[in-house]
């Protein structure tokens, strides 16, 4: 049995290329590949299935398939742009096979663009002013810009003093974040408005309900975000010079930016920003606003390097600006303040003059930034310590030639640390945890001749937080708790003059909850439950003294 078979399989094998050889292989395909509007597709790809064998259409389309046995082969077209065509067709055919290609049609998944500004993570309520607003709102204050936005509006103590007003409250109880670092300056006061630069933001954002926790207490009203542009990451130059003049007050406005990024550095990026103004007194219809002039001279720069799981900035900034008072706002007495609103013109009113003399406010504000981000597969780390030196000083009318030396002389300094933990999954939940740490030391410059308006004090605050995003089909859930705890130690006079020390301690829990629903592409309903709160500002326990402008005589809660 098995030599049988042994010999079948060798007579096989001698006999198979034999057979083989009487194939007639020498046969053709010829074609043309054409639209469905007969348009030829030159190279397109014709390919003969199960076999190693292929070419490409010329320009006309045409093909030829040659060294086929006398057999049907099922062939394959591909064009880019085209349905993949397969057909049968026998070969030598007398004449040219036509192939019609159906256009391929694919229907994109929508994709939806959203800018989404920094530091607005966890926030379903926000507006925000962006880069061209900006641009249109050029040389105005901060304040001033911020009134372009719904619900936003401004107290006024001058023609260059604005201050916003987030639901009716203003102050201590809005929080500003510049460059990421909360604001702090003297700005107790209706006539202090915030040392900040608009021209070196790119978009400022204002968040309107309490989803902002993270950020700390003081934000009653809501948050003002400080947007920088992103610095560049990639080499060049580039540059912008912006000029702004106004009839109203005879002012100028240069502002200048210059950056570029590193060659053979990616990732690394640099940036310079200036900004200078000067104006004269402005003007109401029938006649000159004595004493209203502003100076400014601002500036700014940065360096750091960013890339998708690592990168760090450094940033630093420097305010500074002199304000005159109305002259006729000055008021030493109820007689003064009874003819101050009821002259027209105002007391001490002259003609125009670039002059700023007394009453009169010089501010500076100096911010150092370091900041740091670190993404892991387990999350991403953010770390940020701030350094601001704030000094404020006020000179008013005052006899015995008084009227050169501040009133008022204020130096605060404040270092802020923040540390940050944020983690996502696929399934649309976001958790954030983090800790803010703030330290204060705020002194009087001795020299003033008066009893300080509020005292010497050092502040220590802080406290950690949490924060939860959730998304599941239309609905969006947001959560937020934190703790916070501050200790204020004080030094002080009281209007007798006589010295007083205070170590006080608050500390309370804040939450909130926020969710959103989307009806449709138009229309979405949210909803937001918070328990919130404040430490007292040491201005509202200890003030003593006259608001400069304001022609209001203040006592702290706590002075006896």
């Amino acid at each position: 049995m098995y030599d049988r078979f042994l010999c079948f399989f060798l007579i096989a094998v001698v006999s198979g290329p034999a057979v083989l050889a009487q194939r007639d292989c020498t046969k053709r395909i010829a074609g043309q590949v054409l639209s469905e509007t007969g348009a030829p597709l030159p190279g397109a790809e014709i390919m003969v299935r199960n076999l190693q064998l292929g070419v490409v259409a010329d320009d006309k389309g045409f093909f030829v398939l040659e060294k086929l046995c006398d057999d049907r082969y099922t062939i394959e077209v591909r064009y880019l742009g085209y349905r993949t065509l397969r057909a049968e067709i026998l070969v030598n055919a007398p004449k040219a096979q036509i192939l019609n290609m159906e256009v391929e049609t694919k229907k994109l998944e929508e994709i939806v663009v959203e800018e989404k500004p920094q530091y607005v993570e966890q926030t379903q309520n926000f507006s925000s002013v962006n880069e061209k607003q900006l641009s249109e709102l050029a040389g105005k204050t901060l304040g001033e810009s911020l009134k372009e936005i719904p619900g936003v509006n401004t107290i006024q103590a001058g023609p260059g003093i604005f201050k916003p007003v987030i639901h009716g409250v203003h102050s201590q109880r809005i929080l500003i974040l510049n460059h990421g670092i909360r604001q702090e300056g003297q700005q107790w006061g209706a006539e202090h408005a915030p040392e900040i630069d608009p021209f070196i933001a790119s978009n400022v954002v204002v968040i309107k309900d309490a989803s902002a926790i993270k950020y700390g207490t003081d934000a009653l009203g809501g948050v003002i975000v400080v947007n920088p542009p992103p610095l560049p990451q990639t080499p060049g130059l580039g540059g912008s010079v912006v000029t702004v003049f106004q009839s109203n007050g005879r002012s100028g406005t240069i502002s200048g930016m210059l950056e570029g990024g590193i060659k053979k550095l990616e990732g690394w990026g640099w940036r310079l920003q200036g900004t200078a103004k000067r104006a004269g007194d402005f003007h109401a219809a029938d006649y000159s606003l004595t004493n209203t002039g502003i100076k400014e001279l601002d500036f700014s720069a940065a360096a750091g390097f960013h890339k998708d799981d690592i990168g760090a900035e450094i940033f630093f900034s420097h305010f500074q600006t002199e304000l005159g008072i109305l002259r006729g706002a000055a008021i030493g007495n109820l007689d003064d303040l009874v003819t101050a609103m009821e002259r027209e013109p105002p007391q001490g009113t002259t003609n125009f003059s670039y002059a700023i003399g007394e009453p009169r406010q010089e501010v500076s504000h100096n911010l150092v930034k370091l900041n740091s981000h670190w993404k892991r597969k387990s999350g991403e780390w953010r770390l940020q310590y701030g350094f601001q030196a704030n000094s404020r000083k006020e000179f008013d009318l005052r006899i015995g030639g008084l009227s050169k030396t501040p009133a008022l002389d204020l130096q605060l300094g404040t270092h802020t640390l923040e540390l940050e933990w944020e983690v996502s999954d696929a399934a649309g939940r976001t958790f954030c945890f983090g800790f803010n740490g703030m330290a204060q030391d705020n002194r009087n410059v001795p020299g003033t001749q008066r009893i300080p308006f509020i005292p010497n004090y050092t502040s220590i605050s802080g406290g950690p937080f949490a924060v939860a995003k959730v998304e599941f089909k239309r609905w969006v859930a947001d959560f937020g708790v934190r703790y916070d705890f501050r200790n204020y130690a004080v030094a002080g006079r009281d209007f007798k003059n006589t010295l007083y020390n205070a170590d006080l301690n608050f500390h309370n829990v804040s939450a909130s909850a926020g969710f959103a629903h989307s009806l449709n592409q138009h229309h979405t309903i949210k909803l937001n439950l918070s328990s919130a709160w404040r430490p007292p500002h040491v201005a509202e326990l200890y003030s003593l003294g006259t608001h400069q402008s304001a022609a209001a005589i203040e006592y702290g809660l706590l002075l006896n």
